[in-house]
């Protein structure tokens, strides 16, 4: 709210229950006039879910992150999107309902042994300058977040994660394992809003298993969303995290 203007933030504290309700009236109604596709371009069969857990859960996505969800009580600020490509990357804020046709233009973009081996010569270190400012490099900021969240529970150090994860990633030659992707985008490359689509995101592949040892593998941070699955206790097969089939489905790569 710190980026809202005071009459934004002033039309917020205003609002009581009936406009809460008026919204989410319309909100559902919105939903319910959607078909097989989102916002983003995206395809989901039968249309986004209201499943709590579900990777496809509705998500109401701000196409201006400086301004409210509902500006003037309306949903002229949102695109409805999955809630699997509604994460702190923007892209659909950057790309809007062009999303899945950047992402399959990317899916044609090649990948040369020269660029993969610039990627690991550059990730195997904890840091390196850009600009002449000395930067930490995003594979190890990935790895020390998911050490300090629970992978000091399964890693005798930071160092000996690092290792490990760093390994990882020369197996899959820097190339993300949902999207094909190669990861490319590091401490020193110049973004726009949020965090950069393409950088390596550590990720743990059964969430309830934690950052352990055989249950991480790496992948575009545009992809790696918050996966509920350890908190989802109905099993009835509806998603609840990427993997490389349904990426692609819902891409259309």
């Amino acid at each position: 709210m710190h980026r809202w203007s005071k009459q934004d933030r002033e039309e917020l504290l205003a609002r009581n229950n009936d406009i809460r309700h008026e919204i989410a009236m319309k909100m559902y109604n919105r939903w319910k006039s959607m078909g097989d596709y989102d916002d983003a371009g995206g395809f989901v069969k039968g249309g986004l879910h209201l499943r709590m857990f579900s990777l496809h859960k509705l998500s109401p996505d701000r196409i201006n992150n400086d301004r409210p969800h509902h500006i003037y009580n309306k949903l002229g600020n949102l695109n409805f999107v999955s809630s699997g490509i509604n994460t702190q990357c923007n892209i659909v804020s950057l790309h809007g309902r062009k999303t899945c046709a950047f992402l399959r233009e990317r899916s044609k973009k090649p990948i040369t042994e020269f660029e993969i081996q610039i990627i690991l010569e550059r990730e195997k270190k904890n840091h390196a300058k850009y600009d002449g400012k000395r930067k930490m490099n995003i594979v190890y900021c990935s790895c020390a977040h998911a050490y300090y969240k629970d992978g000091h529970l399964y890693f005798k150090s930071l160092d000996e994660m690092f290792i490990y994860v760093y390994d990882l990633l020369v197996k899959q030659r820097a190339i993300c394992l949902v999207t094909e992707f190669l990861m490319d985008e590091h401490a020193g490359t110049k973004r726009t809003k949020g965090v950069r689509l393409f950088q390596p995101s550590l990720n743990a592949k059964i969430p309830r298993l934690g950052h352990r040892p055989g249950n991480l593998e790496w992948v575009c941070a545009f992809v790696n969303a918050a996966d509920r699955d350890k908190n989802n206790d109905i099993q009835d097969g509806v998603p609840t995290g990427w993997v490389k089939p349904i990426f692609k489905s819902y891409s259309g790569i």
